[in-house]
């Protein structure tokens, strides 16, 4: 249940976070999928997905201390 517009935004956060983590996981998977792919480049795919994951962990976390228990 949703009783402030604190919990819709950070909602909101969380659908992004997860885009943007789906997005970072799918670029690198499609690089990694290319014959001699540059290892650097799957280098900074793998950080940008690291970071969205975290990302996704932070808003998580902060979904869950606002969490009403019924």
């Amino acid at each position: 249940m949703i009783i402030s517009s604190e919990h819709h935004n950070l909602l909101e956060q969380f659908k992004a976070a997860n885009e943007e983590q789906g997005a970072a996981i799918n670029a690198l998977l499609a690089h990694l999928n290319i014959p001699n792919h540059d290892r650097n480049i799957a280098i900074q795919l793998s950080q940008q997905m690291e970071e969205a994951s975290d990302k996704v962990a932070i808003i998580h976390n902060q979904l869950e201390a606002v969490r009403i228990r019924i």
